[in-house]
């Protein structure tokens, strides 16, 4: 929920990324893909702002989260 509070478009903008993350892979020029390189690029802030909220606003993080923020430094 508290990532649906930092963008209320995350789900549009995942399923845009996920719809043309071929680009990405096959290293194509931004002018071939600017609908995923801007999903990637809102995705990335968005999650950024998630990790900056304080850890009991976060509880709801899936093991994988919380398992790979505690092997980081930010």
């Amino acid at each position: 929920e508290s990532l649906f509070q930092i963008d209320p478009d995350l789900l549009e903008n995942y399923c845009a990324f996920d719809d043309e993350n071929w680009v990405l892979l096959y290293k194509m020029p931004r002018f071939f893909g600017k609908k995923v390189y801007e999903a990637r690029r809102k995705l990335g802030r968005d999650f950024r702002e998630y990790l900056k909220l304080p850890v009991s606003q976060r509880e709801e993080a899936a093991a994988l989260i919380t398992e790979t923020e505690s092997g980081c430094e930010f």
